[in-house]
């Protein structure tokens, strides 16, 4: 009499542990691919973020023949009553300017810069200064749609009216040295393409548009005693203490410090600053954007019309008549 034979069913559980083994080990190759497809998408559309950004600056001068500034001093309230310098109603960023040239014109219509202060808004529609927009927000940052409290608007100085508004993650090339205040712009600031409470029209920019930053990017991360503090979009207001950023470092940066600076000595937050391995995406002043290294050459105290002046300084001034070949 034969045995009979019994139909073994399922899996045995070292063929269950080789498999989950074999998964294991597909997923750990696959997700670095994933991770790497995922980045290159946002960088990609950090690239398109800030070609539509130059597409709208250059309506802009098309409309007005010059480009927008960098900021707009303004010492008056809605009423056109002049506040005086010791009372601070804001100042509105290039950000909002442009504006109607990125199919937001009825947020700038409801702003009104050209009849309001930001404190006019602030007191009255605050909402509007807290619009996150898109086009100003570099994809790889997850971080708040609101700016950090390093970048709130503090009018008046009194610190019950600290107000975050919305975050921006791209800000405008204003010199080859330092963000100056207001209050302390001498004849050598504002080289780059944004002026404070200046005009900067395509004539001006004698290095040539295509040797020229116009806009670079700015991050938030915050390491440990490093915090880039990111920018923001719409106003800033000019602080009367020194340590609490009372300048235009919140929408423009400079090359006062290298690409990406990691360094914890008081000017990391007014940086142009990536989250992208290895540098960072620049708007140049001809409406193209170029990826630049941050190993770019940096020197801390020669401007660009001096000799010795390197690329990054270069690069920022727009009429240094040293215009760059490729780089």
């Amino acid at each position: 009499m034969s045995a009979v034979r019994t139909r073994r069913l399922g899996f045995t559980l070292i063929e269950l542990l080789v498999v989950i083994a074999i998964i294991a080990i597909l997923i750990a190759l696959l997700l670095p691919a994933v991770q790497q497809a995922r980045e290159a998408a946002r960088r990609t559309q950090c690239r398109n973020n800030l070609k539509q950004l130059g597409l709208a600056m250059h309506n802009y001068h098309d409309i007005y023949q010059m480009f927008p500034p960098g900021g707009l001093w303004t010492d008056q309230n809605s009423n056109g009553t002049v506040l005086g310098e010791d009372v601070d109603v804001g100042h509105w960023a290039w950000g909002t300017f442009l504006l109607p040239q990125i199919d937001q014109a009825p947020l700038y219509n409801r702003m009104q810069p050209g009849n309001r202060t930001p404190l006019a808004v602030y007191n009255f529609d605050r909402e509007l200064l807290r619009t996150p927009l898109a086009a100003f927000r570099c994809p790889s940052d997850n971080g708040a749609p609101l700016c950090d409290t390093d970048r709130d608007l503090d009018f008046l100085g009194t610190t019950a009216n600290d107000e975050l508004i919305a975050r921006s993650n791209y800000v405008g090339s204003n010199d080859d040295n330092d963000v100056p205040d207001f209050g302390a712009m001498g004849a050598n600031d504002n080289t780059g393409m944004f002026r404070i409470a200046g005009v900067v029209r395509m004539r001006d920019v004698v290095d040539g548009t295509s040797n020229t930053f116009a806009i670079g990017e700015r991050d938030s991360l915050d390491i440990g005693p490093i915090d880039h503090d990111a920018a923001v979009i719409y106003a800033v207001e000019l602080r009367a203490d020194a340590d609490d950023n009372d300048s235009m470092e919140g929408v423009l940066a400079s090359a006062d410090r290298p690409l990406n600076h990691r360094v914890d000595d008081g000017q990391e937050n007014e940086v142009f600053s990536s989250y992208h391995t290895g540098g960072g995406h620049f708007l140049m002043g001809d409406g193209s954007v170029r990826f630049i290294s941050e190993n770019i050459s940096w020197h801390d105290t020669i401007r660009a019309d001096q000799a010795g002046a390197q690329l990054f300084q270069l690069l920022i001034h727009r009429a240094d008549n040293k215009p760059v070949g490729e780089f």
